[in-house]
């Protein structure tokens, strides 16, 4: 342009759409979008190689192996045509005093807690069995034992001069009558006892005498029982 002196004016100058400015906005419009991911989508990806491999492994072991323990799927290998019936033992029954004894000291593992393997028992707590007039003295007899061992005893008893104020459990819903015949045939002839074996017969002879029962039984009871008694149906060395 020039003015009217024909002197030429100068003018800004001004963008022609070059394209660098539209190279610069385009960017900036997209720059956002640049930014983000994809998003996740689920689809079929392809496994590892080392994962086919090992797939494939253990198909060619699982082949192998029922290949050769298979048995042929032969029914005479996997369908017995006899089997053979489970054997039972017979529960064996001790008929004299040294297999009543021999039992009896197995099942006297229960009473080592309170009575001691000595047969001492626990000084203040439980009165001993070895040499106790109860066991094998004045106070003792076949009678009153078994009433002891299937019913328990409580309250205050006298033992060897010393007095026990205890509980003793009962176990005639444990042993069974020729379990606790055993027990104390054991008892009755261990240490310094000298007294003769009890039979199960005496133990199931004292459960008719005596019937059910839910407390245990004093001492005070026991001396209600004669000492010389035979309930009926049990053995004449019920007397010592």
């Amino acid at each position: 342009m020039t003015s009217p002196d024909n002197a030429p004016i100068a003018t800004p100058e001004t963008p022609n759409d070059s394209s660098e400015a539209q190279e610069f906005s385009v960017q900036q419009l997209h720059a956002p979008v640049i930014r983000e991911h994809n998003e996740p989508h689920d689809g079929l990806e392809p496994i590892p190689v080392w994962m086919g491999m090992a797939f494939g492994a253990l198909l060619f072991w699982g082949g192998m192996y029922m290949a050769s323990n298979a048995g042929d799927y032969r029914p005479d290998v996997y369908d017995r045509p006899n089997p053979k019936p489970p054997v039972y033992r017979p529960e064996i029954i001790p008929a004299d005093e040294a297999g009543l004894k021999k039992l009896g000291e197995r099942i006297y593992a229960n009473c080592l807690a309170c009575h001691q393997q000595t047969g001492e028992g626990t000084p203040n707590q439980f009165p001993p069995l070895n040499k106790s007039e109860w066991v094998d003295g004045d106070k003792a007899s076949t009678a009153r034992l078994t009433r002891i061992l299937i019913y328990g005893l409580s309250g205050e008893i006298t033992v060897r001069g010393n007095k026990f104020n205890g509980a003793m459990p009962a176990w005639g819903g444990q042993l069974k009558d020729y379990q606790i015949a055993a027990v104390l045939t054991f008892v009755r002839s261990n240490w310094g006892n000298k007294a003769g074996p009890v039979f199960p017969k005496d133990v199931t002879a004292a459960r008719l005498a005596v019937g059910a029962r839910s407390s245990a039984m004093t001492a005070a009871e026991l001396e209600k029982v004669p000492v010389e008694q035979v309930d009926a149906g049990g053995s004449e060395v019920g007397k010592k």
